[in-house]
């Protein structure tokens, strides 16, 4: 999935996961088993989302805001989540055998 591509909402899990959220993600990916959520209105552009992920899953852009380089890696590990500072990223590992 690409981050223009519309995500399948009818996942209870996934819609849970936005209903938390204090703001609406301006960027989704999927990668691997897990779908990625950014904000970049509270994004600086830091790079330490790219910095700790063990697989090289994000990159920057020329915005200096994340964007998926690897589609099939993403572990699920939360480190760009819960080291990002600005608290820009969600992380969601949908339940086995969700679509």
């Amino acid at each position: 999935m690409r981050a223009t591509e519309e995500l399948p909402m009818g996942h209870a899990v996934l819609g849970e996961a936005l209903a938390d959220l204090p703001w609406t993600p301006t960027r989704i990916f999927k990668s691997g088993g897990a779908i990625i959520f950014v904000h970049e209105g509270w994004c600086k552009g830091c790079g330490i989302c790219v910095e700790v992920c063990p697989k090289n899953v994000l990159g920057l852009d020329g915005q200096d805001k994340p964007i998926l380089l690897d589609e099939e890696h993403c572990t699920g590990c939360l480190r760009c989540e819960l080291l990002c500072p600005d608290f820009a990223l969600l992380v969601v590992e949908p339940p086995r055998g969700a679509k």
